[in-house]
């Protein structure tokens, strides 16, 4: 039976009882339950995409088939937000074919001035939805159209050309079928995450019980678009030093290709790596963790945007030593245990922990 929708458009939700989130509830429990049941293999691609989102305005899954593209956003979305009706939606790319910019902005108007999207961007842009995530996913992207259009994309965000911007709580995925590229353009790096899906397709979904409604509220408030507070947790945790110094190294293999806008992206990604209260998403402990998002960005930010000398084929060396020099691996023994790297951030961050904090 279809829920029922109130008079404002925001189709009114039934939750069980025991889907209601608890004062302990943490974004480390939010990311395990989406981990669930998945292989080894799968886990860091779903937390990479789940990091690019709280970074970027856009994400971008680069994959073979449209099935594996369907798994990951489902997956990731469902675990958010599944218990909730009307927050996820799959539409086909309004970029079906090459155009004129003209043409272009109107496939988009056409497409997204459809009942589905103007039904969720009521949804989420209601009174009282903030805490609310919503998750907009458009498929079958050609890479090339996106290369040459990215500031048509962009509009959906800011709004502009008759398209209604997009909420802050609303995240824009693209799909690509397509394998990896070797190279991708700096402005479109800048400007979006890039996640690369596995060779082997990820499993079906299992079934799922709702999530707490409290770990969307966990999920908008631990995301950091903003690259000073991104580099204020960092340096809570003690890391900003080691992610300086790690950005300069890359520098000086590469300065044409390391922009400012590039790096802050790196920086909110490995400050999006970890929760508001300091604990690793890739791993709980904080220098383990910070290599694993590091090695992530290898893959997926460094290696494409290089040409000349250190090309794909040719810079995974020069890079793994940057990253060996300034982070280099510790013996597990050395690591100290959870309740120490907690004591290591300053009270003087208490006005950001109680704006993130869920009530």
């Amino acid at each position: 039976m279809r829920p029922p929708s109130d008079h404002a458009g925001r189709r009114a939700t039934f939750l069980p009882r025991d889907c209601a989130a608890t004062p302990s509830d943490t974004e480390r429990q939010l990311v395990q339950g989406i981990l669930r049941d998945l292989p080894p293999e799968a886990r860091d691609t779903v937390l990479d995409y789940y990091i690019s989102l709280k970074t970027w305005p856009l994400a971008l899954l680069l994959g073979e088939t449209r099935q594996e593209q369907q798994r990951l956003f489902r997956l990731l979305a469902d675990g958010v937000a599944g218990c909730s009706d009307g927050q996820t939606l799959l539409l086909s790319s309004p970029f079906s074919s090459t155009g004129e910019n003209g043409d272009i902005i109107e496939r988009i108007q056409g497409h997204l001035h459809t009942a589905a999207f103007l039904d969720m961007l009521a949804e989420a842009t209601t009174p009282g939805n903030e805490g609310r995530a919503y998750f907009l996913g458009l498929e079958e992207v050609s890479l090339s159209d996106l290369q040459n259009s990215l500031h048509l994309y962009l509009q959906l965000l800011t709004g502009g050309e008759g398209v209604p911007p997009l909420p802050a709580n609303l995240f824009l995925t693209l799909m690509i079928v397509a394998p990896p590229p070797e190279h991708l353009p700096i402005p479109l790096l800048e400007q979006a995450g890039v996640v690369y899906l596995p060779s082997l397709p990820l499993p079906q979904a299992p079934h799922r019980l709702c999530p707490p409604v409290g770990w969307q509220r966990l999920f908008l408030r631990s995301a950091l678009r903003d690259t000073a507070q991104a580099r204020r947790r960092l340096r809570h945790l003690g890391l900003a030093g080691q992610v300086e110094a790690l950005l300069r190294e890359v520098q000086g293999l590469a300065p044409a290709e390391l922009s400012p806008s590039l790096a802050e992206g790196i920086v909110r990604y490995l400050a999006n790596s970890f929760t508001t209260e300091g604990e690793g998403l890739f791993a709980p402990e904080p220098q383990e963790n910070l290599r694993r998002a590091v090695g992530q960005l290898w893959l997926e930010r460094l290696l494409p945007c290089g040409s000349g000398p250190l090309a794909p084929q040719g810079r995974q060396k020069e890079l793994s030593a940057c990253l060996e020099a300034v982070l280099p691996a510790r013996p597990a023994h050395t690591q100290p245990p959870p309740s120490a790297r907690m004591a290591a951030i300053p009270d003087d961050d208490s006005d950001i922990q109680a704006k993130e904090k869920v009530r």
